[in-house]
C-alpha cells in the first residue's frame, strides 16, 4: 500500500487511484474531496499528476457528501472521470456522463479511543446482542469494534445496506435502514461515531435509545427517548408556527435541490400540488446551495424543503434568524392536515 501525502489523522491508499487512471488512460479528472481534507488537496493532485501524468483539476466548490458531486461541471470542463475522496458511493442516486470513482479516507490509530469507549459500553451495559452502525467516515473501524465487542462476549450484528448506502452497517443522514434492520432481537444499539444527528435519527427511527461510542475520545453517551422526546416538542412548535403562517399568508415555496444526489423532482411536485389542493399558492424554487437568505429573498415566510434532510434540523435557527420557518416533506404535510405527530420521521423520502 503506498500512502499518499500526509495527511494528519487521515490516511489514504493512493495505489488504486493511480492504478485506475492508468488503466483507463485518463488525461484529466476532476478530484473532489469533503471540507475536512481541502487543505490536502493540492499535495494530492500533485502526487497524482507526477506518477499518472493526467490533469487534475481541483474541486472549489463546498462538498456536503457523496450526493454532491461535480457531475456536471466536470462534463462541462471536459474530464474523463471525478475522483471523490471520503465518501462513500450512493448506488441510487443520479451520476451524470463522466465516472465518479469513490475512495475512502480512513482515521489513522485513534489513539485507544475506540478501546476505551468499547470498554466503557461493556462494563455498564449488560446485554448479549449489539446491533452495530456507523457511518461513512468510521466504516473502517467497524470490524476491529465487532472483535473488541466479542471479546467482551456480546455477540454482533451488522445490518445490510439499504438502497442509498454501499456498506453493511453504514447509516446516513437520510438513511437509516441498517439500524431498523439490526434493531429487532438486539438488547442494545449501538452506534460508533461523533456528532448528535445520527444517533437522534436511528432512536427516533427505531423509537428506543442508542448507545453512542466517539472512537476518538473513547466516551460513551446515549441518546434516550427524553432527548427525543425534546427534539420532538421543538419541530412540533415549528410545525405549529407553519400552520398559523399558512392560514395567513396562504402561500409557500418548495425548494428543489439540483445536487445530483438530492434532485427529487417529483417530491417537490408532489408537494406542491399539495399545497394547492389545500389552497396554497406554492413555487417551485431550483438551489444548489440552500441558504436562509435565499429563500427570504422570495419574501416567503414557510418553506418546504427537499434538499439534504439535514438541512430541516442543522439549520433550523438560521432560518429562523431570517424570519424563515423551514419544513421537511413530512413536517409540511402534517401542518397541512394530511399527516399528524404520531407519523413523524426523518426525512428518509428517496
Amino acid at each position: 500500500m503506498t500512502l499518499g501525502p500526509d495527511m494528519g489523522s487521515f490516511k489514504l491508499d493512493i495505489d488504486p487511484i493511480l492504478a485506475l487512471i492508468l488503466r483507463n488512460s485518463y488525461g484529466s479528472v476532476m478530484l473532489q474531496v469533503p471540507e475536512g481534507l481541502k487543505r490536502y488537496l493540492p499535495q494530492i493532485a500533485r502526487f497524482i499528476e507526477q506518477r499518472t501524468g493526467v490533469e487534475v483539476i481541483l474541486d472549489g466548490d463546498v462538498c456536503y457528501g457523496a450526493c454532491d458531486h461535480p457531475g456536471d461541471n466536470a462534463s462541462m470542463l471536459g474530464c474523463d472521470a471525478i475522483i471523490h475522496l471520503g465518501h462513500e458511493d450512493i448506488p441510487t442516486m443520479e451520476r451524470g456522463h463522466v465516472p465518479i470513482h469513490f475512495f475512502r479516507v480512513s482515521m489513522n490509530d485513534t489513539g485507544g479511543g475506540l478501546e476505551k469507549g468499547i470498554e466503557l459500553f461493556s462494563r455498564q451495559f449488560k446485554g448479549n446482542r449489539i446491533g452495530l452502525v456507523t457511518t461513512t467516515q468510521h466504516l473502517g473501524l467497524i470490524d476491529r469494534a465487532r472483535v473488541l465487542l466479542e471479546a467482551y462476549g456480546s455477540e454482533v450484528v451488522i445490518g445490510e445496506p439499504g438502497k442509498r448506502e454501499a456498506f453493511p452497517g453504514q447509516v446516513l443522514g437520510c438513511s437509516f435502514q441498517s439500524a431498523r434492520e439490526v434493531s429487532p432481537g438486539s438488547d442494545a444499539v449501538l452506534y460508533l461515531g461523533t456528532g448528535r444527528f445520527h444517533p437522534l435519527g436511528i432512536a427516533l427511527s427505531l423509537g428506543r435509545e442508542v448507545h453512542c461510542i466517539d472512537p476518538m475520545t473513547g466516551d460513551h453517551t446515549k441518546v434516550g427517548m427524553d432527548e427525543v422526546e425534546a427534539f420532538l416538542r421543538k419541530r412540533f412548535a415549528r410545525i405549529a408556527r407553519a400552520q398559523n403562517l399558512l392560514h395567513d399568508e396562504k402561500e409557500t415555496v418548495v425548494v428543489l435541490s439540483v445536487k445530483p444526489g438530492q434532485r427529487r423532482i417529483r417530491l417537490a411536485r408532489e408537494l406542491a400540488a399539495l399545497a394547492k389542493d389545500k389552497g396554497i399558492d406554492a413555487y417551485l424554487v431550483s438551489m444548489d446551495l440552500l441558504d436562509p437568505m435565499k429563500v427570504r429573498s422570495f419574501g416567503f415566510k414557510v418553506a418546504v424543503s427537499t434538499a439534504c434532510p439535514r438541512i430541516v434540523v442543522d439549520e433550523d435557527e438560521r432560518y429562523g434568524e431570517e424570519g424563515v420557518t423551514l419544513l421537511s416533506p413530512i413536517e409540511f404535510r402534517i401542518s397541512v392536515g394530511i399527516q399528524t405527530m404520531e407519523d413523524y420521521h426523518l426525512d428518509e423520502e428517496w
